[in-house]
């Protein structure tokens, strides 16, 4: 976990810093919670970076494979490619929600986890 606080680790990391280890008793309706409510506001405050859509477009038109690997969810992903008109820019997605869950995201290392994955999906 960075050494600043829960600022920028995962969930678990940072309730665990802010509530304790108590928090664990309620943590599969703490993020039911988290995941219905981020449902409802994530897409509408999400936005590509400038010039990621040049970036997609000139790499599919140089015949580059393109997939995102992500430690958000897949579908969130997939929302926003589509509400922009983007989905056929990127190949595949793979999201935090496409990998097992073991100790080492807990541990406070989703990406990591979700990268160890990667290869298993796309077959590589």
């Amino acid at each position: 976990m960075p050494s600043g606080g829960p600022s920028g680790s995962t969930s678990h990391t940072a309730l665990r810093v802010l509530a304790g280890e108590e928090w664990k008793l309620r943590q599969e309706e703490f993020f039911e919670h988290y995941v219905g409510k981020a449902d409802e506001v994530m897409l509408a405050s999400t936005s590509f970076l400038p010039g990621a859509v040049t970036v997609l477009r000139t790499l599919r038109d140089a015949g580059v494979r393109v997939g995102v690997v992500t430690t958000k969810y897949r579908y969130r992903v997939e929302q926003a490619l589509e509400r922009d008109g983007l989905r056929e820019l990127v190949e595949v997605i793979v999201g935090f929600d496409d990998v097992p869950t073991g100790e080492e995201v807990f541990a406070g290392y989703p990406a990591r986890a979700v990268l160890g994955g990667v290869g298993e999906i796309v077959g590589g």
